[in-house]
């Protein structure tokens, strides 16, 4: 419900408008309008994929894949990620800080240092390598996102 007090009462008033006339608040209710079943954010598959979280990266990019997305649209963060991870590991200490766009979420962003040093540089590049042959794979042939996922996660971090 939130991380204060307000914010657990703000949520028991809206449950309280929701059911109307009743006395009770019924499991399905909580069920029906809390976030316990909310839709996976791409930022959080790539926070858990960064940090090596095995278990986490499979079950939440099976989500991702189940509620609305598909490998082809997760190719593009993947890369960017595993590129910036790459940059870091390669670089010589000349620069701090880039300062130019990268095109991943902040929260991700935040913690490029911190996956770069769970990394070796020759996994990184393989993973690339492998994310061109399964955007080839995706465009080319039949494949199942899943199992093109989960060949990725496997490689990469299992």
């Amino acid at each position: 419900a939130g991380d204060t007090v307000g914010h657990l009462e703000n949520e028991i008033e809206k449950l309280s408008i929701q059911i109307e006339e009743r006395k009770e608040i019924l499991i399905t209710d909580l069920e029906k309008y809390s976030g316990w079943k909310k839709d996976r954010k791409l930022w959080e598959f790539l926070l858990a994929f960064g940090e090596k979280n095995y278990n986490k990266s499979v079950f939440l990019g099976k989500s991702l894949l189940t509620d609305n997305q598909n490998m082809i649209s997760m190719l593009y963060p993947l890369v960017a990620l595993l590129q910036e991870i790459l940059f870091l590991k390669m670089e010589n200490g000349t620069f701090d800080n880039y300062k130019g766009y990268i095109p991943l979420p902040p929260s991700v962003k935040r913690k490029l240092r911190h996956f770069a040093i769970g990394f070796k540089e020759d996994t990184i590049k393989s993973g690339l390598i492998l994310l061109n042959d399964i955007e080839i794979r995706i465009k080319s042939q039949n494949t199942n996102d899943e199992t093109e996922l989960l060949k990725f996660i496997n490689h990469v971090i299992g």
